[in-house]
């Protein structure tokens, strides 16, 4: 036997409204509720959680399970720790836990503070016992319509795979200006600086079609990892 966690500690700036909205999010024990007694919680939950998650006759909390990615266990992990209002009139606060779920805690952040958007965090997990790959962790990125993740071992499953393989590196699309030389492909704004390239990977390359441009694009191969 051994115990498993995921361990987060980060700090949020978002409106009182929002940073409210939050608290009342993580001090929401559904599970811990009996079952004929959900509509009356539901009904005096803030009209801000109503109005955010509508409720359906079978069950008043249908919406907001769905922020988690087990909608059967609806216990948020995590709690806050206030630190105080600041100059620009946004609040801070420490949202920490020793078992969160990375997925269902951005979900939260993302509905509950758009104040604080753009914003992530670190995780880190772990084991009671010293088993191989049982250790690592990742970030989160948060926006208005996205939620993206990153984790340790699956960049080093890259990293080490682009060492020796050209073929695991990843691409970009290049062509030349004649007035402002390389320019790199962008999904949503075209052709530009290298910086906000879409970075493609030699998988999702064989499906996409080269956009059309005065000099033929190309794929170029992205530099090898360690650089």
């Amino acid at each position: 036997m051994a115990d498993h966690y995921t361990k987060a500690s980060f700090i949020i700036d978002a409106s009182p409204s929002d940073i409210a909205f939050l608290r009342e999010i993580s001090q929401l024990d559904i599970d811990d509720i009996a079952e004929d007694e959900l509509r009356d919680h539901y009904e005096s939950c803030s009209a801000r959680f109503k109005n955010a998650f509508p409720g359906s006759d079978a069950d008043p909390f249908e919406a907001y399970r769905n922020l988690y990615s087990d909608p059967d266990f609806a216990r948020p992990c995590f709690d806050i720790h206030y630190e105080g209002k600041l100059d620009n009139g946004l609040e801070r606060v420490v949202v920490y836990g020793d078992q969160i779920e990375p997925e269902t805690l951005a979900n939260m952040i993302q509905a509950s503070c758009p104040s604080a958007l753009p914003t992530g965090f670190c995780y880190a997990y772990g084991c009671s016992k010293l088993r191989p790959d049982e250790f690592g962790g990742g970030f989160v990125v948060i926006t208005e319509n996205d939620i993206i993740f990153q984790g340790t071992q699956e960049g080093l499953r890259t990293a080490l795979a682009q060492i020796d393989d050209e073929d695991e590196r990843q691409l970009v699309i290049t062509t030349r200006h004649p007035e402002h030389g390389m320019s790199f492909w962008n999904n949503d704004e075209g052709f530009g600086r290298l910086t906000d390239a879409t970075v493609f990977s030699q998988r999702e390359a064989l499906n996409y079609d080269l956009p059309i441009a005065a000099d033929q694009p190309e794929w170029t191969t992205m530099p090898r990892w360690p650089q």
